[in-house]
């Protein structure tokens, strides 16, 4: 999901949840977003750190206390940046259900993530929704591994947002594949080397440049014009 800039996007599991997860360092990895049950009447779950403290980088923002980088159950990082834990379980008014809706922009590559208790009025405004709550981020924000070299900016000519590619030539290993809310790009990798670059209009496959050498510096990168058939 990370390689695709895809978030994740969950439900049933009665604690509505926006955190960053880790994958080999904390918050390199894809946002993901667990919605509310729509009734919460039997399985409530909270979200309550055992220390009952903020993790390191905690919002500040809200009035959430336990915010911050954090490890799941199973040890993975994780950084906590939403949650709506019920209140009091015997109010039906205050359980910690409702819905969610995630807003996706083609044209600006944004997501907004909104969680609504089940209650609440939307045409009374965000004020209705769970506290602070609405969330947007950039689909490229889904991954954030810490890239060590460049490939050339891409200037693509074609009629449509492109998906481009990239794979590490030694090992054919892919890094990256999505399409992208622009026609300039400038790809970052993990190492230095020679890597193929693979675009089109729907899939990666219509045209496909091998050997294309990394630089450790970005203004040493260069530039590379294409034009899509």
């Amino acid at each position: 999901m990370t390689m695709m800039w895809v978030t994740p996007i969950c439900g049933g599991k009665h604690l509505a949840v926006v955190v960053k997860h880790g994958i080999d360092s904390p918050g390199d990895g894809p946002f993901g977003f667990t919605s509310p049950a729509l009734i919460n009447t039997i399985y409530g779950r909270w979200w309550h750190p055992l220390d009952e403290k903020a993790g390191q980088n905690a919002r500040a923002d809200i009035p959430l206390p336990w915010t911050g980088y954090y490890r799941d159950g199973l040890g993975n990082p994780i950084r906590m940046l939403a949650y709506a834990n019920p209140k009091n379980i015997a109010d039906q008014k205050q359980r910690g259900d409702g819905y969610g809706i995630v807003r996706f922009s083609k044209s600006t590559q944004k997501i907004t993530f909104e969680c609504w208790p089940r209650f609440s009025d939307q045409e009374a405004g965000q004020i209705q929704q769970y506290p602070r709550w609405l969330l947007t981020i950039s689909s490229s924000d889904n991954d954030e591994r810490k890239v060590s070299a460049w490939l050339p900016k891409l200037v693509i000519d074609s009629q449509e947002y492109p998906v481009v590619s990239a794979r590490e030539d030694s090992t054919g290993e892919l890094l990256f594949a999505t399409r992208l809310g622009t026609r300039e790009f400038q790809p970052g990798v993990f190492g230095l080397g020679k890597y193929t670059i693979g675009l089109g209009r729907d899939r990666p496959d219509e045209l496909s440049i091998s050997g294309v050498e990394a630089q450790a510096q970005i203004e040493k990168a260069g530039v590379l014009k294409i034009q899509l058939p």
